[in-house]
């Protein structure tokens, strides 16, 4: 997924939107800045708001929550915008978020340099459609694509390359390419 080059961004302002989740990705474990806290497994989710973006140009907002269903994020996450229940959070399937529609509240961060989504909720109103194309990528054995993870953002194919859950799957990918037969040769 190519962004626009030499456009910088802008901040989203603060407010509400209805969203569409265009990307949905398994950063995998990511270790935090704060030393003071420990490495989690993270999911992403790009945000598109189409009210504010125009073809060629998307507006999204990112969000990060942990990839754990003993998180207390990810438990609020879920309930409030797909009243799923606390109990039901390991059943869950992320790739379910992906072309989901919410109303999603920004708030900015003290220092006025972050827009970050502060509340998701069901939204009601018409249809959106975005411009942004939809894309999902997972870490996990047997589902890892190659082709999925290089259609991400390459700021999110780089988080993501860091981790030990990407080592494991692209590993595994490169011995299956290695057993598998030369096409052409007999």
């Amino acid at each position: 997924m190519k962004m626009p080059k030499g456009k910088k961004r802008e901040l989203v302002a603060e407010g509400s939107y209805p969203a569409i989740a265009k990307v949905v990705a398994d950063l995998g474990t990511q270790q935090p800045k704060n030393e003071k806290f420990e490495a989690k497994r993270a999911l992403m989710i790009l945000w598109e708001i189409p009210e504010l973006g125009e073809k060629g140009s998307p507006v999204y907002i990112q969000q990060r929550l942990p990839l754990s269903s003993t998180s207390k994020n990810l438990k609020k996450f879920l309930k409030t915008w797909k009243g799923i229940d606390a109990n039901d959070v390991a059943d869950f399937d992320p790739a379910d978020i992906l072309n989901g529609t919410a109303e999603i509240d920004v708030v900015h961060s003290e220092d006025g340099e972050y827009a970050n989504v502060d509340y998701v909720r069901p939204y009601k109103g018409k249809a959106l459609k975005g411009f942004m194309d939809s894309v999902s990528c997972f870490l996990e054995k047997g589902e890892f694509d190659q082709e999925s993870f290089e259609a991400l953002p390459e700021w999110i194919q780089n988080l993501a390359i860091e981790s030990e859950e990407f080592m494991a799957v692209s590993k595994e990918k490169k011995a299956v390419s290695k057993s598998a037969p030369k096409r052409g040769k007999k």
